[in-house]
């Protein structure tokens, strides 16, 4: 299987670099810089015609998806090169790079290796699962994606449209952040892996292919330095809460997806606004178009990636306002200082407006109680131990050294305010309540973990500021003292960069008899590993799975399953293909159920006296039982439940035993039943 894993990394990576590598090309991009921009520009592409395919009532598959985007594409790119007045047509982008794609090879490269010891090795089977609360979910709609063919953000958390299952909740179309559970079906499709094995592949893929080549992208466009470009190679995946905590929390995966193309978007935005300011250039409009199509890819991926932009591209488009109007003589600096000024109010009333709008307030008035003293808050951000990460000591240090580079240079002085936005976010949101903390984060839901990830995020690029600075002031102490020769010189440096590098992402260790160290990067691979334990105490037990697929050889998987979801079963529409009834964990409101459903949940125990609970039953013809967790004895230590689980609502389910009339035991192991409804046979 775990060939199947790798094949599907591969195919992901040309599903997100391959299609839309012609339409960039014709506009005269560099390969290096369409190589980092294609994923971003797959993910609006995917996008667009999966809503256009819902209109149209076309189903989405490989075909019906690659092929548009790769031939229209390779059409514009033919039509543009027989249009072209010279074969010697330079390009229309400014030269961010002279490495080619050496460089970014170099990124890649290391990012896999990164993602391979970090993630993939401590995954338990490549179809492991992260059996957490987000993730039926994710998986659910990954799941109905399959079966109807529909993948749409519109109405896509309906986890009941791959069929013509009944649905005990009445659904409504809003708008869901669906671009990652689109790409993963994709991916299932192609290589007819299980939805389990294609999330793994894909997650892998966006952290060891997209997110180190849009740093790269948008470390060469920031800190234009080819040296600390360079180091960004090693530096750009060090910062462990970034990206990698939406693997481990959550799971955040559509955050994920956005959070790895929100780089190459705020990237290619810069470049755009360098070359629409410039009086001769050319390709205004194209950059322009495609900088808009690149913040709508991070929207549909997910809206949190858009305020992550708003936040790092605000103080750019604050300095380069000042700047701009210093360099066309057309103002003074006082002007100039008062016209960045005026951006800067124009962009907090866009803010204060999105806080006010009505369709934001289920977002922003979302509430994570803080559970975090101030000054303990301050030493978490001084040490990057954010969320439950333990603290990277190294890296913070790297990290203040480059933010102080960063405050002295005005040139780039913009890069320092994301972190500092970022930083004080964090300490107002899991350190205070009140009005500041839900105008500051409640665009994250208040979060910690959010806004830990988007510090993580504005972190890397100071990181390796401060790791460059330190180098060059190491190079000129060493050259004044002219105590290590200049060939010598240029292996110290590797070897003190693959040092630190070591030290970084060293895992967790033990120094016997004194003390038990864990590491930034050991917390993460511990957590995978304990999270991915198909031996675990999990909501759906590796015992409870296997008595699960007994059951479906009776049942087969057409055949409606009322059930109890927390008892894990809510899982099974996905892994097993099962016609659970329920395949939620929490209920919707109470407008938002159907009335049979609420007649089941509290009344099914009844179901030999109670005619109403009998018509609701014979209503959508369901015709067994499922329960994992059977007895009185809901909360021994045994079980595990989430947040979810309210046991009154669910108490006409739980209390069906084996002598409750009218269910008949088919399949019976330990704490686990499969019951026949034969009341109205």
């Amino acid at each position: 299987m775990w060939i199947n894993f790798f094949i599907s990394m591969l195919i992901t990576a040309l599903l997100l670099y391959l299609p839309t590598y012609p339409f960039l090309r014709a506009l005269r991009l560099s390969r290096v810089s369409v190589v980092c921009l294609s994923p971003v520009i797959s993910v609006f592409a995917y996008s667009m015609l999966a809503i256009l395919y819902s209109i149209l009532g076309i189903a989405c598959t490989p075909i019906s998806m690659v092929f548009p985007v790769l031939c229209a594409g390779a059409i514009i790119y033919l039509l543009n090169m027989l249009l072209a007045k010279s074969k010697d047509s330079h390009s229309q982008e400014i030269d961010i790079c002279v490495f080619r794609g050496q460089l970014l090879l170099l990124y890649v490269v290391i990012g896999i290796v990164l993602v391979g010891i970090v993630f993939i090795k401590n995954l338990d089977g490549p179809d492991s699962l992260f059996q957490a609360y987000d993730n039926f979910q994710h998986l659910g709609i990954t799941k109905t994606f399959l079966g109807s063919g529909n993948f749409s953000p519109f109405g896509s958390s309906n986890l009941y449209a791959g069929s013509n299952d009944i649905s005990p909740y009445i659904e409504n179309e809003a708008f869901y952040p669906a671009a990652w559970h689109a790409l993963v079906a994709l991916v299932c499709e192609v290589t007819n892996v299980s939805v389990p094995l294609g999330v793994n592949a894909v997650n892998a893929t966006l952290i060891g292919f997209v997110f180190p080549s849009g740093m790269f992208y948008l470390l060469t466009i920031c800190l234009k330095n080819h040296r600390q470009v360079l180091l960004g190679a090693v530096f750009c995946l060090a910062v462990a809460v970034c990206p990698w905590d939406f693997v481990m929390f959550g799971p955040l995966y559509p955050n994920l997806l956005s959070l790895a193309i929100v780089p190459s978007a705020c990237a290619c935005f810069i470049q755009a606004v360098e070359v629409i300011s410039e009086n001769k250039a050319s390709g205004k409009i194209s950059w322009l178009l495609l900088s808009c199509a690149v913040i709508a890819a991070v929207g549909l991926a997910h809206p949190n990636g858009i305020f992550i932009s708003a936040v790092f591209l605000a103080p750019f488009c604050v300095s380069k306002t000042y700047h701009l109007m210093l360099e066309r003589g057309k103002a003074t600096k006082n002007q100039a200082a008062i016209a960045s000024v005026a951006c800067a109010l124009v962009i907090l009333m866009i803010w204060t407006g999105c806080y006010l709008l009505p369709s934001f307030q289920a977002v922003v008035q979302f509430n994570w109680e803080s559970s975090t003293p101030i000054h303990q808050a301050i030493i978490d951000v001084l040490t990057l131990g954010l969320a439950g990460h333990s603290a990277q000591v190294i890296v913070s240090i790297f990290v203040l050294i480059g933010l102080c580079s960063l405050i002295l240079d005005s040139n780039n002085r913009w890069l320092a305010f994301p972190f500092v936005f970022a930083a004080f976010s964090y300490v107002v949101d899991v350190s205070t309540e009140g009005f500041l903390k839900h105008y500051l984060t409640g665009f994250w839901y208040t979060d910690p973990h959010r806004i830990a990830t988007m510090l993580g995020l504005f972190a890397i690029p100071l990181l390796v500021r401060g790791f460059g600075v330190v180098l060059f002031y190491v190079k000129r102490a060493i050259e004044s003292g002219r105590s290590i020769s200049a060939s010598s010189l240029h292996l110290v440096f590797p070897l003190l960069i693959f040092g630190i590098a070591v030290v970084i992402y060293w895992p967790s260790f033990q120094i016997n008899g004194f003390a038990s160290i864990s590491t930034g990067f050991g917390y993460i691979e511990e957590q995978i590993s304990v999270q991915n334990d198909v031996n675990g105490n999990h909501v759906l037990t590796t015992e409870e799975l296997e008595f699960s697929k007994k059951a479906l050889e009776i049942t087969g998987t057409d055949a409606l399953i009322i059930n109890s979801p927390n008892d894990g079963s809510a899982f099974l529409y996905t892994l097993l293909d099962a016609n659970v009834l329920y395949r939620r964990f929490a209920l919707p409101p109470i407008e938002e159920e159907q009335t049979w459903s609420e007649t089941i949940r509290h009344g099914l125990n009844k179901i030999n006296s109670n005619d109403g609970v009998q018509d609701s039953v014979q209503s959508i013809d369901a015709i067994y039982l499922l329960k994992l967790d059977q007895g009185d004895d809901l909360f021994n230590e045994d079980r595990q439940y989430f947040w979810s689980y309210w046991p009154d609502q669910w108490d006409g389910i739980d209390a069906v035993d084996d002598s409750t009339p009218g269910f008949e035991v088919v399949l019976s192991e330990k704490d686990m039943r499969l019951y026949k409804i034969s009341v109205y046979e």
